[in-house]
C-alpha cells in the first residue's frame, strides 16, 4: 500500500542549482523560495541559514588548493533533498510519498505534484494513488 509519512531526511544533499533542476527553477529562484518559506534569511549573495533551515542543510567549505596570495576559499550550502517538498506548494505538506511497487521516493521525482490523484512512478512506471486515505500517522 502506498503510504505517506512525516518528512524524514534522506541524506541526499543537493545544491540550490541541483534542487532547481528538479523543480524546474534556477538556483536564484530556489534561494528566493527558501527565503520566502523561512529557511534562509538575508539577501542574494549574503544569505544565512535560519534555525528552521538548519534541520535540512549543511555548510561546506572549498578552497582552490593554493597558498599565499593565490589562496581562495568559499563556503556553500547543501540541502537535504527532502526540503523540496517543504518548499513546494503541496496539498499534503510534510508528507513523503513512496511508490507501492518499488518504494522509490516520489516527492523528488521531476514534476511530482500531490494535487494529482494518481502519480506514475518515474522509476518503475507504477501508478500510485495520492490521497488522504494513504497517509499513515
Amino acid at each position: 500500500m502506498l503510504f505517506g509519512k512525516k518528512i524524514k531526511l534522506t541524506g541526499n544533499m543537493k545544491s540550490a542549482k541541483q534542487l532547481g533542476a528538479i523543480l524546474g527553477m534556477s538556483a536564484q529562484e530556489v534561494n528566493k523560495l527558501l527565503k520566502k518559506k523561512g529557511f534562509l534569511d538575508g539577501k542574494p549573495g549574503d544569505y544565512t541559514i535560519t534555525s528552521k533551515g538548519k534541520k535540512y542543510s549543511e555548510t561546506r567549505y572549498k578552497d582552490n588548493g593554493y597558498g599565499g596570495y593565490a589562496a581562495r576559499s568559499w563556503e556553500f550550502v547543501m540541502w537535504d533533498e527532502a526540503i523540496i517538498y517543504e518548499i513546494s506548494d503541496a496539498r499534503f505538506p510534510g508528507i513523503n510519498w513512496y511508490c507501492d511497487k518499488c518504494n522509490a521516493f516520489l516527492n523528488i521525482q521531476k514534476g511530482f505534484d500531490d494535487h494529482k490523484k494518481i502519480w506514475k512512478c518515474k522509476e518503475c512506471g507504477f501508478k500510485n494513488e495520492i490521497s488522504e486515505k494513504n497517509i499513515s500517522r
